[in-house]
């Protein structure tokens, strides 16, 4: 299992990098490459990819960090 350390964006900061996105994929540079996109629901901020970890590990670190 893939862990990281990730912070949710709320609604009016999901909207806003939803948008950027939605200029991105219109950008003809960006329209011939490549690109996995992510669903708006799914956007989050990485702090940290801590890597392949076994899944009860992953389980003892999923806490909200406060």
């Amino acid at each position: 299992m893939r862990l990281f350390v990730a912070v949710d964006l709320d609604p009016p900061a999901r909207e806003a990098v939803a948008g950027a996105i939605a200029a991105l994929r219109r950008h003809p540079v960006i329209v011939s490459a490549s690109v996995k996109w992510v669903e708006p629901r799914n956007l989050h901020l990485t702090l940290r990819f801590l890597g392949e970890v076994e899944t009860c590990a992953a389980a003892a670190a999923a806490v909200p960090l406060t």
